[in-house]
Order: structure tokens, then sequence, then C-alpha cells
């Protein structure tokens, strides 16, 4: 099965609304049609840890203690916007609107997160309770409301970056 990418350029991303450059996003989740830029912030609900897209091209998971916890094999890609796509594709895209890197998930409704416990995910709903899993506002709420990770990264390591 191949994975497609949306075609649409960046200048029509949708950010998370009232964001600007550098600025904190107090929340968990990405929903489809939402993005980060460089050096936004995607803090869990308890600011334990938050997902970022660096300068260098990096999306990476960082610690509140600034240790890095993971991070995408990207640096010097030229990353400027990672989005969580509506075909369930989360894809993080250079400034020529070039995909460098993805999660390779793909259906509706899939939402990126980071959650307490130091996992950046993809999630995808399960019949049941639908309705509370598309309404949930933290990742907590999510598996609560029977999501089902699709992607995730590994429980917190330390990584030497």
């Amino acid at each position: 099965m191949t994975r497609t990418y949306l075609k649409a350029g960046l200048a029509s991303a949708v950010t998370l609304a009232g964001l600007a450059h550098g600025d904190v996003a107090h929340a968990e989740l990405l929903r489809a049609g939402q993005s980060i830029s460089v050096n936004q912030r995607l803090y869990t609900d308890r600011n334990l840890h938050f997902v970022t897209l660096t300068d260098d091209g990096r999306l990476m998971l960082v610690r509140n203690d600034g240790r890095i916890s993971w991070a995408t094999n990207t640096r010097g890609s030229g990353a400027v916007i990672a989005s969580m796509q509506t075909d369930g594709n989360f894809v993080i895209y250079n400034a020529q609107s070039q995909p460098v890197w993805s999660t390779g998930t793909w259906g509706p409704d899939r939402v990126f997160g980071v959650d307490p416990a130091g996992r950046v995910f993809v999630m995808k709903p399960t019949k049941k309770n639908r309705t509370k899993y598309l309404q949930a506002t933290e990742a907590a709420s999510l598996g609560a409301a029977g999501g089902k990770m699709e992607w995730n990264t590994p429980r917190t390591s330390f990584l030497p970056y």
C-alpha cells in the first residue's frame, strides 16, 4: 500500500489557532488540518514533555528539564512545518512543500499527540465511544474513549543530541 502526501502549499497549511512563531500550544493533540511550525511547542497537559520542530529540521520530544527523549533523523532537511493531514498521516515538510518524514499512518480521525508518559503518537478511533474520542482534548481521554495507538515512539529514553 502506498502513502500519499497532500499537495497543498505551505501557505494554505492550517496552524493551531492564534499561534505565532515561537509560541506555545497548551494542548497535547493535533487533529486533521492542524500543524506546528519551527520553534512552536506542543505540551502535555502537565507540561512534563513537549514536542517541537527545531530550526535544524528535527521534530523532537523534550522533557521539561531540557533532555531530549526522541527525535526524527531529519537534521539539515530544511523542515519548516509538521502537519497532521486529513488523510491521517503526520508529515514534516520542507520550505519547498516536499515531505521529509512521516509516520506512514492513514485513515479518518487520526490524532497526533504527546502523552505524559513521554511518547509521541498517532492514535485512531475504535467503534467504542466514537463521539467521546472526537471530543477528547487530552491524550488520556483519547484512550479512555476507545482510541488505539497506531504509531508511537518508545517510552522516554535519552538521546545525546
